[in-house]
């Protein structure tokens, strides 16, 4: 049975997309740009890897609800609405709103495929060594380690650790471009 990408089913991009997106946003010597134009990636390990990533960003917590209901995967989304009261996201002072994804009557489908390429690329380029250091220091709860003169700290919060063991590969940039509906987002009234 053939790997298949099914937009709105099990992923918010097709596999060009995706290519598109890697050339357009990063830079062809670095490692994510390598990584994802790989010789030895096939079309079937980008596929799995966007599958995966459409996965476990539907596993995070968000504001609104599923724009039609019953749809399989967590965007389009709406903000919940009261009569005579509407919710809007915070943006900074400092930040042009027109910049954040989500904001302007935007159902958050762009930032939601910008951020399952995002994190499908930094999956492909950690190295599975690192992601299960990471797990097993969180599971047995190690802080520090020292090995003669030489020491280690390990200040990761479980928070990051819990993020790699569900999927989130690169948890700063996507909760960045998923801000605006994510659970612990500022919301005004």
């Amino acid at each position: 049975m053939a790997l298949e990408l099914v937009v709105n089913y099990n992923s918010y991009v097709t596999l060009e997309e995706a290519d598109e997106y890697v050339q357009s946003h990063y830079l062809s010597t670095s490692p994510e740009y390598k990584a994802w134009f790989n010789d030895s990636l096939s079309q079937e390990d980008k596929i799995r890897s966007l599958i995966a990533s459409a996965r476990a960003l539907n596993n995070l917590r968000y504001k609104g609800r599923k724009k039609v209901p019953g749809q399989k995967l967590a965007f389009p989304r709406v903000f919940n609405t009261f009569p005579g009261h509407l919710y809007l996201p915070f943006v900074s002072q400092y930040m042009d709103s027109s910049l954040l994804e989500g904001v302007g009557g935007s159902d958050g489908l762009e930032a939601a495929k910008e951020a399952q390429i995002v994190n499908s690329v930094a999956h492909l380029t950690l190295s599975p060594n690192i992601v299960t250091s990471v797990t097993e220091r969180t599971v047995q709860g190690i802080l520090y380690s020292k090995a003669g003169s030489a020491a280690e700290s390990y200040e990761s919060s479980l928070d990051r650790s819990s993020n790699l063991m569900k999927g989130i590969y690169n948890q700063d940039k996507v909760f960045y471009i998923l801000n605006a509906w994510l659970t612990d987002s500022v919301f005004t009234l």
